[in-house]
């Protein structure tokens, strides 16, 4: 049994290394997305021209399926949940 949790542990390691680059790696592109919108900020602050916005922000969107989209467009005009009176609240509502 302690061969199995020594083994285990062991194998843990490389994948903790593995997951932290891949986090790194997406890391630099919103950092190059907010590089980017800080030039814009001192470019509209400087009194000049902003440079043009980036394409897409969120390009997986032509990848959903045609009635995944309309339920989508859906879900975005649906009236806000007002939360109920006494309960704790998850999400925006408790800022």
């Amino acid at each position: 049994m302690e061969f199995v949790l020594l083994a285990l542990l062991i194998l843990a390691f490389p994948i903790m290394a593995i997951v932290a680059l891949v986090k790194s790696v997406g890391q630099g592109d919103r950092l190059r997305q907010l590089e980017g919108r800080f030039a814009a900020l001192e470019a509209r602050l400087a009194g000049g021209a902003a440079p043009a916005p980036a394409a897409a922000a969120t390009p997986w969107v032509s990848d959903i399926p045609p009635q995944f989209r309309e339920a989508l467009s859906t879900a975005e005009q649906a009236p806000p949940v007002t939360p109920r009176a006494g309960g704790p609240t998850i999400g925006p509502a408790c800022r």
